[in-house]
């Protein structure tokens, strides 16, 4: 048989930039950023009530920004239908259409574990926590749009597995529905959220050679260091924990 005669599947653009993208989810989702030891002891062990006060104060500075670095990185992007995916994501954190806005329920769930608003803001985080959100507000506002999208994908990516360790660890140390509220809703939420940054990277590829191929390195530089960062971040949290234990 001659080789004009076997059939191959063809791979058009729209097939590797999916499998680029792709490629790269399952990276995130292997992370030892997003599989952190830490994490995943939580989900099935729980914390003490003053160690769950402290994890939850460090994960606030983690976030607390984050509504406003997204609507900064959306204006960065001059493309219609990643601007679109991107004011889905803020839409969803500023509770744009209904409810409250993410940031308000996140400090109701402190309070419900007996954390004032006072000690909230009043807080010393550790240095790995106020790291990994000043790392977040460098990419999505300073560094080149294709690196702070791949920051952008690989946070919105692992979110969701992120949020259900957490629900988890809550439930396992005894704290309710109503006070889990914030991360059971976020569980479903942020796989929508991964999807949405998928598509946001989609512009970022297509085009001419050359320019696909420094927006993939630069979309993996910015994807890996906020993976680092994310891994970081929880050893710190772990490492904050086990002292109050």
């Amino acid at each position: 048989m001659s080789l004009a005669a076997v059939a191959h599947p063809v791979v058009t653009p729209t097939d590797k930039l999916t499998a680029f993208l792709e490629d790269h989810r399952g990276f995130v989702l292997d992370h030892a950023g997003t599989r952190h030891p830490f994490l995943e002891a939580y989900s099935t062990g729980g914390l003490s009530a003053q160690q769950t006060r402290i994890c939850f104060l460090e994960f606030y500075q983690f976030i607390n920004k984050y509504p406003f670095y997204l609507s900064i990185l959306g204006g960065r992007l001059e493309d219609m239908s990643a601007l679109q995916e991107i004011i889905r994501i803020n839409a969803d954190e500023v509770a744009a259409f209904r409810g409250k806005p993410h940031l308000q329920i996140y400090r109701e769930f402190l309070n419900a574990l007996g954390v004032s608003d006072t000690e909230i803001d009043q807080y010393q985080p550790q240095l790995p926590s106020l790291a990994i959100n000043e790392h977040v507000r460098n990419a999505y506002l300073h560094s080149p749009v294709a690196e702070a999208v791949g920051a952008l994908f690989g946070l919105e990516t692992m979110a969701s597995h992120m949020m259900y360790c957490l629900d988890q660890g809550l439930r396992v140390s005894g704290y309710s529905d109503a006070v889990r509220f914030f991360f059971t809703i976020h569980v479903e939420l942020e796989k929508n959220h991964a999807e949405e940054s998928f598509e946001a990277a989609k512009p970022l590829f297509r085009g001419d050679e050359l320019s696909v191929r420094a927006n993939e390195v630069l979309f993996e530089k910015g994807l890996r260091e906020f993976m680092a960062r994310l891994d970081g971040f929880w050893s710190g949290v772990g490492a904050r924990c086990d002292l109050a234990a």
